[in-house]
C-alpha cells in the first residue's frame, strides 16, 4: 500500500524601492476554509480487512485541517444489496472528501500506469510513500536500485521550474530519480549539470535530485539502494526559472556577470523583463544567514531582484535601491534548512535588459 501525505502552506513579500533593503510581507494559506494540522495532509491507505467477503464500511473524516480515508472493514453477507449500497456510500465518501480539498493530490499505485500524482500549485509538499510492498521498476543510472514507488507531476508555465526531492529524515538507504519517461533510466535532457539522479546526498545515505523541466508530464521514481525499502517522507520544492541562462552560484562572497534579453512570462516581483537566474544548493546542516545581492554600479537599465526560498514559500523583492536609483539591492535572512534558494535578476519593464554585474554574499 502507499500512503501519500501532502503539506504546504503559502506566503509571498515584495518591496518596491525604497531605498532599504528588501522585506516581505507573509501570510498562511488555508484549504476550503479549514485550518492545516501542523502543516500536513494525510491519506490514510485502504487495506481491507476480514475474510467472510461482505459488506464494505469506510469513514471520510475531515478534522483540523487533516483528511483521514479509514481502512475498509468486512462485515455481512457477500454480493448483497446492502454490500452494494454500502460500497457505493465508501466511493462517495472518499471522493466528497477529496473534492473539499483541491489541493490534496490523489492517490495512485505509485506505478507507471498509476502514478502518485503531485500538484504544482504549492510551493512545496511532503509525500508520504511506502516501498515495502513495491515492484522493481526502472534500473537508475546512479545506483543499484530496488522496489520503485513512482510519482508524477506536470508543468504548465512558460518557463521552466526548477524542481527539487529528497529523502533527507529517514533511516535506510534512499536513490531518487526525476525522468521524463517512466520506462527509462535516461534523466531528463539538458541536466548534465544538475543531479537529477541522486543516491547519497551532504554526507549521508539519503537522496537529493533536481532537475529543470520545460512544459509537460515528468516523472519522481523514489527507491532503495541494493534492495532496501520502508517508509519515507520526499520533501519536494519547485520555482520559477527566468527565460535566460540558469547558473548555479559559487558560495562565499563574489560577482558575475551577465545579459537578459529576449521576453519573459514569469513575472516575480511584478518584473516583467527578461531575466536571469542563480541558484545554489543546500544541506539538512545548512545553518542560513544574511544574504546580500545588488546590481549598484553595475547596469545602466531598471533592474529587479528576486529571492525564491520554496521550501517556506518565501519570495523577496527589490525594485530601487534609494541610494542606487533604478539598480536594486536585496539584504535579507536565508532561512536554515535543506533545498534550493534562486536568485534572479530582471527587468522593471519589458524593455529593461542589457549588461549587469551582480555583486554577492551568501550565507
Amino acid at each position: 500500500m502507499i500512503l501519500l501525505g501532502l503539506a504546504c502552506s503559502s506566503k509571498s513579500g515584495k518591496t518596491e524601492g525604497d531605498g532599504s533593503a528588501g522585506s516581505h510581507e507573509t501570510g498562511k494559506a488555508t484549504d476550503s476554509g479549514s485550518t492545516i494540522d501542523g502543516g500536513r495532509r494525510d491519506v490514510g491507505g485502504v487495506a481491507p480487512s476480514g475474510l467472510d467477503g461482505s459488506a464494505v464500511r469506510d469513514t471520510a473524516d475531515v478534522r483540523d485541517g487533516r483528511i483521514d480515508l479509514g481502512a475498509l472493514d468486512v462485515v455481512g453477507t457477500k454480493d448483497s444489496a446492502v454490500d452494494r449500497a454500502e460500497a457505493a456510500k465508501v466511493s462517495d465518501a472518499k471522493d466528497a472528501a477529496v473534492d473539499a480539498n483541491p489541493d490534496l493530490a490523489p492517490v495512485g499505485k505509485g506505478t507507471c500506469a498509476s502514478p502518485i500524482n503531485i500538484s504544482l500549485g504549492l510551493n512545496h509538499a511532503d509525500i508520504v510513500v511506502k516501498t515495502g510492498q513495491a515492484t522493481h521498476l526502472v534500473d537508475f543510472p546512479c545506483a543499484s536500485n530496488g522496489a520503485d514507488v513512482v510519482l508524477r507531476f506536470e508543468v504548465t508555465t512558460e518557463t521552466p521550474q526548477l524542481v527539487y526531492a529528497d529523502t533527507f529524515g529517514v533511516a535506510w538507504n534512499t536513490a531518487l530519480l526525476f525522468t521524463d519517461s517512466c520506462d527509462t533510466s535516461a534523466p531528463p535532457p539538458g541536466n548534465d549539470d544538475l543531479a537529477a539522479c541522486n543516491d547519497d546526498a551532504c554526507g549521508t545515505s539519503q537522496s537529493q535530485a533536481l532537475a529543470m523541466l520545460n512544459l509537460g508530464f515528468h516523472y519522481l521514481i523514489v527507491s532503495g539502494v541494493n534492495d532496501e525499502s520502508g517508509d519515507v517522507t520526499v520533501h519536494f520544492q519547485h520555482a520559477l526559472l527566468g527565460t535566460g541562462p540558469f547558473t548555479a552560484l559559487p558560495p562565499g562572497t563574489g560577482s558575475v556577470q551577465g545579459t537578459t534579453s529576449g521576453v519573459d512570462f514569469a513575472g516575480q516581483c511584478q518584473a516583467v523583463g527578461p531575466k536571469n537566474s542563480y541558484w545554489w544548493l543546500s544541506c539538512p546542516d545548512y545553518a542560513g544567514g544574511p544574504l546580500l545581492a545588488s546590481t549598484c554600479g553595475g547596469a545602466d537599465w531598471d533592474t529587479v531582484l528576486s529571492l525564491q526560498i520554496p521550501r517556506t514559500d518565501d519570495v523577496e523583492c527589490n525594485d530601487d535601491d534609494a541610494l542606487c536609483g533604478i539598480l536594486s539591492t536585496l539584504n535579507t535572512n536565508v532561512p536554515p534548512g535543506a533545498g534550493i534558494q534562486i536568485l534572479a535578476v530582471g527587468g522593471s519593464v519589458g524593455s529593461s535588459m542589457g549588461d549587469y554585474t551582480l555583486t554577492y554574499s551568501l550565507p
